[in-house]
């Protein structure tokens, strides 16, 4: 995007007051730096001439003036930069999370990199770039001005190399542009990945899978990476040849004008002003160019918002047709041919349907799993715009967006909740509802005590996902939520899968309530529901494809595993069009690098299981000591370029000092000779600078992107063990910590510690050199440099608390964003954006007063820099006692040429106070302790697997506060085949991970094989012991990966086998994918029934010995759900292989947890946590 695009003027206009102090900055700044040169030529013509007069000291006066000057202008143009970032910032990200509840469509994880690390990417662009550019166009004008009205010869000069400068960069930015668009989708990608890993890390854990992420995140970070260096080898080029371009110009001048003034045909004072004016012509657009690399990644942001905000205004119908004319009075909702087909779908996920429901009274639409239930009801809610038919409803269709959407109150298959207390969450459905109104609705759904246990009450917060409650109790919670709106239409989505009977009963009762009131339109399994029914619409599996919700992927998104696919998530289908419009060799070098991820994670994982503790344990340490000799190795890299960087800067010093000498030497009209080795030198530095600046460049950041890479597995690999119960925070804030925290590495290594070493290298070279010319200017120099390093102590206390409130308002913006991605359904229901929004204009303002305080103190911190180095520049020539012209020239632009270079250690310090926030984040993540661990010596598990259950008790969640649930005592030999029943919330799901050793129990003993499971390692727990929980995760993935993870090395006909064993043969055959069909996170969701059934399927490939099923027919019809019980309950004969039903042979010993009475009558013993003791059937 060029700076002057229409589109990104737009985005601009938000902050045109800071930007306009900006522009007058640069404009006031480009006029000082021209007197500055008169100042200096000034001084130094009057330190040479008249070095006993008074003119010296008035010279010296004007000189610190002017620098005085230029530090206030600095600081205000700063800060204005600063505050034009925040509310630019603010304005993109309020745009972006608006489409977002708007319905824009996409990948959470991209979406939400978009919104956080976007939209801080576009601060680089408005503090850095943009004030770069305005000097661009200003001061080379200005300069080359001057030039031409004191010299004509040497302005031609410059006004003919000076668009070479531009056009290189052009030529450059282009190439950069697309690279910079490739490094953002891999940093997308990145992002994605890694929330789409936290939302399913319970599933990897109980896989075993968690630790073969480790690689995948690797192999992410890598090609961000090579992504990033890239685009950086480009930038860096740019940089470095605009830099060797204006360097030749700026020798050509100086050349050219000595020889001039050799001659006698210019006379000093002309020299001089020429000679320091020529380097600013070329500068601003040097700086330009290097900074056009951070603002690389900012643009991409810019273009990716414009583009957004534009797709968003086609999203839907024409909405001019959204009124249809309004009948006088309520005759019900018509549908009339309603239909539904995904784009890239060839058979629709609904068939067309026609039905009048009634204003009054319980609707129910029943059908098999997977026909289109559930695709019906978010259509009549209005959440899918792109559909087939007429939806009306007086005369009103849903294309009227929220005024449609306002008369309904919609309850999901999986109820979602929003961040904040009980109260929050139920306040979602009636703003203005009063406390007894809350505890009355409560009552209604059964709930009342359960709220009145917790801590808080209705002030009590709800974890993520509504964790803190069991799915029977969070299904209540949503259900009261629509009890307390009072809106006329109340659509259900299977409201009692995850309730036991009696609160069914209750649940029964309350609808019924409501549609004396109310039209009750509800998706049932259940026949209690159906029962009530006063209309009943049937879908048939003859009529609708089995699957509503996979979608076809894009041939870049058929890859080979999980974990491959997730880590080439920028090249999926659901990510924005220009990750499709990649560059194909991009794509398949990507392909070739997840192919041997993929390789990788899979051998390594059949090793891992096939390995002997004793193996894993040295393969474990031989891998820590890799990392730490490669960590070594990149840091010794990084001394090694700080040294690069040090002379780089060290020859910019020299040119300026040795360019002084060279013209006061030729204005004594010496022989050419003379002059030749000052020449040679000139020329030698001006290359040296560049080419230096460029080696150090590409070496440092190469060897802090492998550390920032290793340092990301690390924080990754110290989460799993907190998995599930001690996992910190919301997965927004764990995001920040993975993604931006981390990069705290980066920043500490090429912003805080290069700056340092490289200036400290400098330095010593400027004072040393000094001091063996003059001691006295020595002094002057060496004040130069402990104010810089001063300026490095001011900055970092200065910015210290401002960026400890910039990290921590980071993570609280990546949580609102990422739960507006997840909440998007819940939000556009009950027309609840706008808090969203509020919150995050609050967190912005916060943000942006913060960023200013610390800005403040950086640009305070140069200014003084900036003030010395011109006191410097004045004392040196008013008080060295060298007497010789060219030396004293020399000495006196030294410390000039260092405010450069010291100018870096104030940035420094400001980046260490926000290094040092990230780092106390990330030490915050790493220490805590997991909910369960490995013992020092674990046991050996027994080959025997009977379970054995003694005086047990635990807090479900692994959280010491709230309810205490008692698990009753429990022997269960191999082959048994157990049911589990009892109320919501009594603990069913709880014995679920106290089995797989998510939990440990507070009282009591859980043996596996005799064998305490404390005294087991808990991956050795979960090899024997497999889980389908009541909430399946479906990964980024295709449909074989998502299945083959739960062994990494089964054939496609292996997992086919089991996926027809969960009965999902047909919904496989009508994918247009087949195995391969993108399923999950930027792809249509499946179904309940069909998540639930591909949970079985990963359990049956797993072949585990002990099988614990969480409510595994929430969402089934009946005919499915007695088949796929009879399924996972079927035992198997080792002799024959055969299977058959009973209570005889067979070794896998299953624990089937359940509401209903489907499949308790295939077990042997059913256990009641009610009554807290086994009940056994006759």
């Amino acid at each position: 995007m060029r700076p002057n695009d229409p589109r990104l003027r737009a985005q601009l206009t938000v902050a045109r007051r800071p930007l306009a102090v900006v522009v007058a900055a640069g404009v006031l700044g480009a006029v000082l730096l021209i007197t500055q040169t008169y100042a200096i030529t000034g001084l130094l013509i009057s330190a040479i001439r008249d070095s006993g007069s008074g003119s010296v000291g008035g010279w010296a006066l004007a000189v610190v003036a002017v620098f005085v000057g230029r530090a206030v202008i600095g600081v205000i143009s700063d800060v204005a930069g600063a505050r034009a970032a925040g509310i630019v910032g603010a304005d993109l990200r309020r745009r972006v999370v608006g489409a977002i509840l708007r319905g824009q469509s996409g990948r959470s994880g991209s979406l939400s990199a978009l919104a956080t690390r976007g939209v801080s990417a576009a601060e680089p662009y408005l503090t850095r770039y943009v004030p770069a550019v305005v000097l661009a166009c200003v001061l080379p004008v200005m300069v080359l001005a001057v030039i031409v009205w004191t010299d004509p010869l040497s302005g031609l000069i410059v006004g003919l190399t000076l668009p070479l400068i531009p056009i290189f960069g052009v030529l450059v930015g282009l190439a950069t542009r697309d690279q910079a668009a490739s490094q953002w989708r891999t940093m997308s990608a990145l992002a994605g990945h890694f929330l789409d890993v936290m939302k399913g890390l319970p599933t990897l854990v109980a896989f075993g899978r968690a630790n073969a992420q480790s690689r995948v995140i690797a192999t992410i970070t890598d090609r961000y990476r090579r992504r990033t260096l890239e685009t950086l080898k480009i930038a860096f080029a740019s940089s470095a040849v605009l830099e060797l371009v204006a360097t030749i110009a700026v020798a050509l001048v100086a050349v050219t004008i000595g020889v001039r003034l050799a001659a006698g045909s210019v006379d000093l004072q002309t020299a001089l002003v020429v000679l320091l004016l020529a380097p600013e012509a070329y500068w601003p657009l040097r700086r330009m160019g290097a900074e056009f690399h951070a603002a690389a990644e900012g643009t991409a942001t810019l273009e990716a918002t414009a583009d957004l905000s534009r797709d968003v205004t086609r999203v839907g119908r024409d909405v001019t047709d959204c009124h249809l004319g309004r009948p006088e009075r309520r005759l019900g909702m018509e549908l009339d041919g309603v239909g539904l087909t995904y784009p890239g779908r060839e058979r629709p996920a609904l068939m067309p349907v026609s039905a009048t429901v009634p204003d009054r009274g319980i609707t129910a639409i029943v059908g098999p799993s997977g026909c289109g239930k559930s695709t019906l009801l978010a259509t009549i809610a209005g959440l899918h715009e792109m559909y087939a038919g007429t939806v009306e409803l007086d005369g009103q269709t849903p294309a009227a967006g929220d005024e449609w959407r306002e008369r309904f109150a919609y309850l999901p298959q999986r109820p979602v909740f929003v961040s904040g207390t009980i109260a929050d969450n139920l306040r979602l459905g009636s703003p203005e509802a009063t406390e007894s109104d809350l505890w009355r609705v409560l009552k209604r759904v059964a709930l009342a005590e359960r709220i009145v246990e917790l801590s808080g009450g209705l002030d009590a917060d709800l974890a993520e996902d509504g964790r803190s409650l069991s799915g029977g109790e969070r299904a209540r919670l949503a259900l009261a939520r629509v009890v307390l709106s009072e809106r006329p239409w109340v659509l259900l989505d299977e409201p009692t899968a995850h309730l036991d009977p009696d609160a069914e009963r209750i649940i029964a009762d309350t609808v019924t309530d409501l549609a004396r009131e109310r039209a009750v339109v509800l998706v049932a399994h259940r026949q209690t529901l159906i029962d009530l029914a006063d209309h009943v619409i049937t879908l048939s599996a003859e009529t609708s494809l089995p699957s509503p919700e996979a979608s076809l992927p894009s041939p870049e998104a058929s890859l080979p595993s999980p974990e491959a696919s997730l880590a080439s998530s920028e090249m999926a289908t659901g990510d924005t069009s220009a990750d499709v419009r990649d560059a194909s060799a991009d794509a398949s070098d990507a392909s070739a690098d997840v192919r041997d991820a993929s390789a990788g994670v899979r051998d390594a994982s059949a090793g891992v299981r096939d390995a002997s503790a004793g193996v894993r344990d040295a393969s474990a340490d031989a891998s820590d000591a890799s990392g730490d000799v490669r960590d070594a190795s990149a840091r010794g890299a990084l001394w090694g370029s700080a040294v690069v960087g040090g002379l780089s800067w060290a020859s910019g010093v020299a040119l300026t000092a040795l360019a002084g000498w060279l013209i006061i030497k030729a204005s004594y009209h010496p022989v050419i000779l003379t002059l030749v080795a000052a020449m040679v030198g000139v020329r030698t530095f001006g290359i040296a600078r560049p080419v230096l600046r460029y080696l150090e460049r590409l070496w440092s950041h190469d060897s802090a992107l492998r550390l920032l890479a290793r340092r990301r597995v690390e924080i990754y690999e110290a989460l799993v063990p907190l998995v599930p119960g001690a996992l910190p925070g919301r997965r927004g804030d764990v995001l920040a910590s993975v993604v931006d925290d981390v990069d705290a590495v980066l920043d500490e290594e090429l912003r805080v510690r290069l700056p340092v070493r490289e200036y400290a290298v400098v330095a010593a070279l400027a004072v040393l050199a000094t001091a063996l010319i003059d001691p006295v200017a020595a002094v002057f120099t060496t004040a130069t440099v402990l104010v810089a390093g001063a300026a490095f102590g001011i900055a970092y206390a200065g910015a210290a608390r401002a960026e400890q409130i910039s990290v921590t308002v980071r993570a609280r913006v990546s949580e609102q964003v990422v739960e507006a991605t997840q909440t998007v359904t819940e939000r556009r229901m009950w027309q609840a954006s706008e808090p969203v929004l509020h919150t995050l204009d609050d967190l912005a303002r916060t943000a942006t007063r913060a960023t200013v305080t610390a800005v403040s103190a950086a640009s305070i911190a140069k200014a003084l820099v900036l003030i010395t180095a011109g006191a410097a520049v004045a004392a040196t020539a008013a008080y060295t006692t060298v007497g010789d012209g060219p030396m004293l020239a020399l000495l006196t632009l030294v410390p000039l040429a260092l405010a450069e270079p010291a100018a870096t250690l104030a940035d420094a310090g400001a980046a260490r106070a926000r290094t040092r926030a990230a780092q106390r984040r990330l030490d915050d993540l790493t220490g805590r302790r997991p909910a369960v661990a490995a013992p020092e010596n674990p046991a050996r598990p027994a080959d025997d697997t009977t379970i054995t259950i003694t005086g047990v008790t635990a807090h479900p969640g692994g959280q010491s506060g709230g309810q205490k649930v008692e698990i009753p005592d429990l022997h269960a030999a191999p082959g048994a085949r157990i049911g589990i029943v009892g109320p919501s919330g009594s603990g069913k799901s709880t014995l679920a991970a106290l089995l797989l050793r998510f939990l440990d129990p507070e009282t009591g003993t859980i043996a596996l094989g005799r064998r305490p499971t404390r005294d087991l390692d808990p991956q050795d727990v979960r090899k024997i012991v497999g889980l389908v929980d009541d909430d399946p995760h479906v990964f980024a993935s295709n449909l074989v990966e998502n299945v083959r993870l739960a062994r990494p090395e089964a054939t496609e006909d292996e997992v086919e086998q089991a996926i027809r064993r969960a009965h999902l043969g047909d919904w496989l055959d009508a994918l247009p994918a087949g195995l391969q069909t993108r399923l999950g996170d930027g792809a249509d969701q499946v179904s309940g029934g069909e998540r639930a059934r591909l949970a079985v399927a990963r359990s049956l490939l797993a072949g585990h010995k002990v099988l614990v099923l969480d409510e595994p027919l929430a969402h089934l019809d009946t005919s499915t759900a007695e088949s796929l019980a009879r399924e996972v309950l079927a035992r198997e004969d080792e002799s024959t292989g055969e299977t058959e039903v009973g209570p005889r042979g067979g070794t896998k010993t299953v624990l089937w947890i359940t509401h209903t009475s489907t499949g308790l009558g295939l077990t042997d013993t059913v256990v009641s946590l009610q009554r807290m003791g086994e009940v056994r059937r006759c």
